[in-house]
This record gives structure tokens, C-alpha cells and sequence, in this order.
């Protein structure tokens, strides 16, 4: 491959991991964000009553400032952190449900890992910078990228490339399957 053809090559690729990094939802750019989860289907529609406990345990009002909730919640001094969850790294959808002790007041939480969905439309990418040998070349550098754009259960759907430090891509399209 000509070296004018290995350059247009590396830098259209180039262009193309900015493009795709720029085109990230915010979410997928920062993390520690905090935000108010959607309720579960299981409580819509559900009717709420409202129980009179006694006193509810509550932590201190500066645990607030360590996890990061909305300054609107951190400053109000009349919201209290009862409880909070850390959900282990998962491909499954989670559940978190709250209950209180209307006895005690006391608050647990469980974690329900949920099934799959059937079908779904997802946008989970990555791009990664390898060192490694080829058969046909020896040693190689190889920068590669992947998007995932839709799973069946367990089975991701997505589109795939690289480039090698000799010139030679690759581009083509893949299913996984991630457990």
C-alpha cells in the first residue's frame, strides 16, 4: 500500500473515532452523575398509602455531600439519606426496591437482577489501542473500534474496524456474545 494511501486511511479513521466520541451521550462521558431512575413498571398504576412509623433512621446530613446528589437535594435541609446502593457491573437490567419497617422504620433495599429484554436497541462502543504480531508481518500496532447497536437477550449486533500500523483495515460487522 502506498504511504499517500496509508496516511488518508489513518486519518480518515482518525476523524472518524472524533466523530464517534463527540456524538457520545454525556452519560457515557462522565460518570458520578446522579439521577432520578424512572420507577419500576411493577409500582405504576399502584395506589401509595401512607404509614405513620416511628422515628426513621437516617445518616448524617453531610453523607448527602458524598454521593453526589443534586445540589437542589444536598441543600435542603429537610431531605436525609436513608439508604443507598451500590449495584455491582452488569449487562442485566437492575431492580433496586425500598422497603420500611413500619414498626421500626427501618429501610433495607434489595437488588433484583432482571431478565434480558427479547430485543433492544443499545450504543455501547469501544476503541482500543493494541501492540501485537501478525503471521503475515510480524509486529503490528492496531487501533480498533466496535459499536453495538442491537441485542437479542444475551446476543449483541454491532459493526466493527481497524487499522494496522502496515496500512491494512478492516471493517465488517459481528454478533457476540456477553455474559
Amino acid at each position: 500500500m502506498e504511504t499517500r494511501t496509508k496516511l488518508e486511511l489513518a486519518a480518515a479513521c482518525s476523524a472518524l473515532v472524533a466523530l464517534w466520541y463527540v456524538s457520545l451521550p454525556a452519560d457515557h462521558q462522565d460518570t458520578g452523575q446522579t439521577t432520578r431512575p424512572e420507577v419500576a413498571d411493577e409500582l405504576r398504576g399502584a395506589g401509595k398509602t401512607a404509614i405513620t412509623p416511628p422515628k426513621v433512621p437516617v445518616y448524617k446530613p453531610e453523607a448527602k455531600n458524598d454521593l453526589d446528589l443534586p445540589p437542589d437535594v444536598i441543600a435542603d435541609p429537610n431531605k436525609y439519606v436513608a439508604a443507598a446502593v451500590t449495584i455491582p457491573r452488569d449487562t442485566h437490567p437492575h431492580t433496586v426496591t425500598a422497603t420500611i419497617d413500619a414498626k421500626t422504620g427501618v429501610i433495607d433495599m434489595f437488588d433484583r437482577r432482571d431478565p434480558l429484554p427479547w430485543l433492544a436497541a443499545e450504543q455501547t462502543c469501544y476503541v482500543r489501542l493494541s501492540y501485537g504480531v501478525r503471521t503475515d508481518i510480524g509486529q503490528v500496532y492496531r487501533l480498533s473500534g466496535s459499536e453495538n447497536l442491537l441485542s437479542i437477550k444475551a446476543l449483541h449486533f454491532g459493526v466493527d474496524g481497524s487499522l494496522d500500523s502496515d496500512g491494512q483495515g478492516y471493517v465488517g460487522a459481528h454478533v457476540d456474545y456477553a455474559w
